[in-house]
């Protein structure tokens, strides 16, 4: 894994292929008000950890392990709480502000 816009932009290697670029979305402060806007648009942490459930269900189902099914379970976790924020940002009406 390489860094090409550090917590936005990523080259990730693959098995055969030289890599692959997973990007997150950009936003930065609108001058003059608490409002974000998108600089570049991609994926959230919250899709990427429901691709990785899936993979790693999958993983488990053709041969279970004990380290799975710990690494779904802290995955799912992971998820939960990132859902939390996300909705408690949204219940305070400060989601897709700057403010904390």
């Amino acid at each position: 894994m390489r860094k090409i816009d550090k917590g936005h932009k990523y080259e990730l290697k693959n098995l055969h292929e030289p890599h692959q670029i997973l990007t997150f979305i950009k936003k930065t402060p609108v001058a003059g008000s608490d409002k974000l806007e998108v600089v570049y648009d991609g994926t959230t942490n919250e899709e990427v950890l429901k691709a990785l459930i899936d993979r790693m269900e999958y993983l488990n189902s053709v041969l279970s392990s004990r380290e799975d099914q710990h690494v779904i379970t802290l995955l799912k976790k992971a998820l939960m709480w990132l859902e939390k924020r996300n909705h408690d940002r949204k219940t305070r009406k400060v989601r897709g502000t700057n403010k904390a």
